[in-house]
C-alpha cells in the first residue's frame, strides 16, 4: 500500500473516532438533561408551527425561564386576544411580557425577527 493511502486511512480513522467520541459525549450529556428545569435566560422565544411549541414556550416562561416571551411567525388573522385566550396565560402576564411577531413567514424570518427583538430589549441569553 502506498504511503499516501496509509496516511489517508489513518486520518479518516482519527476523524471517525473523534466524531464517535463527540457523539458519545453529547448522548451522555443529553440523557442527564432535565427538561422540567428551566434554563436561566433573559427571554423565551417560540417559533410557531405547532400548538405544542407555544404551550411549552409559555410553560417555560411562566416558570421563570425568561423575563419576556416572543411568539414569532404568528398568522396575521390571529389577534393578540385570540392568542391570549388560546394559551390560557393570565391577562396581566400576557399583556405585560408577551410580544407577538406577525412579520416572519419562514425560519429565516423567525431568526431575523428574533435578532431584532433581542437587540431591542438588550437580551443576550
Amino acid at each position: 500500500m502506498h504511503r499516501a493511502a496509509k496516511v489517508s486511512i489513518a486520518i479518516l480513522a482519527a476523524a471517525a473516532f473523534a466524531v464517535s467520541a463527540g457523539f458519545a459525549a453529547f448522548s451522555t450529556r443529553i440523557m442527564r438533561y432535565d427538561s422540567d428545569e428551566p434554563a436561566a435566560g433573559d427571554a423565551v422565544v417560540v417559533l410557531t408551527g405547532g400548538e405544542l411549541r407555544v404551550r411549552e414556550g409559555l410553560r417555560l416562561f411562566e416558570n421563570g425561564a425568561g423575563r419576556r416571551l416572543l411568539i414569532s411567525g404568528v398568522n396575521r388573522s390571529t389577534s393578540r386576544d385570540d392568542l391570549r385566550r388560546l394559551t390560557g396565560v393570565a391577562p396581566l402576564l400576557f399583556n405585560c411580557c408577551v410580544d407577538i411577531d406577525y412579520v416572519a413567514h419562514d425560519t429565516i424570518g423567525n431568526a431575523a425577527e428574533t435578532r431584532n427583538w433581542l437587540r431591542t430589549w438588550g437580551f443576550r441569553r
